[in-house]
């Protein structure tokens, strides 16, 4: 289990890319400022610096969560003893998805 300060830090950090998604969503990636998105995750604009330097690192915060979810769904839907074409087609299925 984590220790309570890694905890926090974790907490922060999904705070963090929730609130930056949630504002590129809703004002798109040029009107959305590092402010708004401390402000909207609860934390200073300094604390926001240390996990992110600018709004490129957000997005690839954001992108790489994603991508590491949706790698997991796809190999997890591959099954050992199917044939490699089979298991290359539910691969690509669930990334295509």
């Amino acid at each position: 289990m984590f220790r309570l300060r890694e905890q926090n830090k974790l907490d922060k950090l999904q705070r963090i890319k929730a609130a930056a998604a949630d504002l590129f969503a809703e004002l798109g990636y040029e009107s959305a400022t590092m402010r708004a998105i401390a402000n909207r995750a609860g934390v200073g604009l300094g604390t926001l610096f240390l996990y992110a330097e600018n709004k490129r690192d957000l997005v690839f915060l954001i992108f790489n969560e994603e991508l590491d979810s949706i790698i997991e769904r796809a190999f997890g839907s591959v099954r050992p003893e199917m044939p490699l074409l089979e298991q290359l087609v539910s691969v690509f299925s669930v990334v295509s998805a």
